[in-house]
């Protein structure tokens, strides 16, 4: 509707102007024509750009949704610890509402069970790796333990050096195993 709405004011504008101002060798028909195309392009434009926002909500809101929802805990963040998003599940498996203390957790649980390494080494192997994944033992907020399925992957966003991690609760295949 405002697109329609916008469209007529446009072409009255610019028809009315044109009319008033243009050399007597310009055609009225051929300025009406002009107007009415460059009027249709400008109403496309602009309806293209308020269905490509409307597109883009739902998918942030889907992918926020699926993120959110998530039965594994998941980090957004880039390597050096900044963090952009720590789901509901990772909250409740590190016993923390704060995402930089979950941050500090998970990253604890994994130096320790690489020994010996220091973080942007191990980092620069997960990130060679698109399938790097392992096994380690995590302690929560709370001094729990749990043993959880870590797998880190690069996200491919031009200009950034972010990362997604996923940790998985096994601690009940674990107990079944030993």
């Amino acid at each position: 509707v405002l697109v329609v709405a916008f469209m007529l004011i446009a072409f009255s504008v610019h028809a009315a102007t044109g009319l008033l101002v243009a050399e007597p060798i310009i055609s009225p028909m051929a300025l009406i024509i002009n107007t009415a195309l460059y009027t249709l392009f400008l109403g496309t434009m602009l309806s293209m750009q308020i269905i490509g926002r409307e597109q883009r909500h739902n998918t942030e809101t889907i992918m926020s949704a699926i993120f959110q929802r998530s039965s594994d805990a998941l980090l957004y963040g880039d390597p050096s610890g900044r963090t952009r998003w720590v789901n509901q599940r990772a909250m409740q498996m590190f016993e923390s509402n704060d995402p930089a203390k979950v941050v500090r957790l998970t990253r604890n649980g994994i130096m320790a069970a690489h020994s010996g390494g220091n973080i942007e080494r191990l980092l620069a192997r997960a990130l060679e790796d698109p399938s790097w994944g392992d096994t380690c033992e995590f302690e929560t907020a709370k001094g729990k333990r749990f043993w959880g399925n870590v797998a880190l992957r690069r996200l491919d966003v031009p200009g950034e050096n972010l990362m997604v991690v996923r940790i998985t609760d096994m601690t009940p295949q674990i107990e079944r195993e030993t």
